[in-house]
């Protein structure tokens, strides 16, 4: 059974949150200067979020059915989504 997965913005810079990721935890999106947003596994992005809730750091988990966007744990979906995008004429052939 695959893992759940989770993602959430933080009040904190990519520079900044970088020297307090957990190693399960990615940076998924830059979305300003002052904010990114985390992806990773469920119970590890919650057990983040409380800590830096905790330091009063901004930070709120959203619903994102259990895909952790922007980051490793979706990277092997990718071959399979260029091909479906293709075949829809989203994207064009190689």
């Amino acid at each position: 059974m695959m893992k759940s997965k989770s993602s959430t913005p933080t009040g904190k810079s990519n520079a900044d949150i970088q020297t307090l990721l957990p190693p399960s935890i990615d940076v998924a999106c830059r979305n300003s200067a002052e904010s990114c947003t985390i992806s990773g596994p469920k119970k590890d992005v919650e057990e983040f979020v409380e800590k830096l809730t905790a330091q009063k750091i901004f930070a709120r988990l959203v619903n994102v059915a259990n895909i952790a966007y922007h980051s490793r744990y979706i990277k092997g979906a990718g071959p399979n989504l260029k091909k479906r995008l293709e075949k829809v004429g989203i994207i064009d052939h190689e």
